[in-house]
Formats: C-alpha cells, structure tokens, sequence
C-alpha cells in the first residue's frame, strides 16, 4: 500500500482518490482492491475497508484474494472485540 510520511487530511484524501480513480479503470484487478483495503486499515478506516472488500467480493466473487482477504479481516476484527471484552 501506498506510503507517505505527510500525514495531513489533503495527502489521504488525494491518496483515496487515486485509488478510486484506479479501481474505476483496473476493478477487474484483485491486487488494487487488497492494496486499497491495506491501505484503509493502516490509516484506522476499517470501516471503510470493509466496504471496499465487499465491493471487491461483488465484482470479483470467486477471486481467492479479495475472499480471503474479507475472511481474514473479519477474523481480525472479531478479534479484537474478544480482546476488548
């Protein structure tokens, strides 16, 4: 996933917006879906990375990658509400 050391809300914003620009012209492409929900969950959008897996199992619903990548998400997520609790 895309790193950048400038944390400003701008540098995200453009960074989402290049993947959304990507993913409109490559969205047969599991490797940019993984790498977009990578990126989402290394900036604490986990949220929005569920979407965007869920997007990506919609287009893609056989592509191991994309599915596994959900099932290991989901894994994380549950997780850590036992850890929570």
């Amino acid at each position: 996933p895309l790193k950048h050391p400038d944390k400003s809300p701008i540098v995200y914003q453009r960074i989402q917006y290049a993947y959304r620009t990507t993913l409109s012209v490559l969205r047969l492409y599991p490797e940019v879906w993984f790498d977009y929900s990578k990126w989402l969950i290394e900036i604490n959008k986990r949220e929005e990375a569920e979407v965007v897996l869920k997007q990506a199992i919609e287009i893609l619903p056989v592509d191991l990658l994309v599915n596994f990548s959900y099932a290991d998400f989901l894994e994380q997520e549950a997780s850590k509400g036992e850890q929570s609790n």
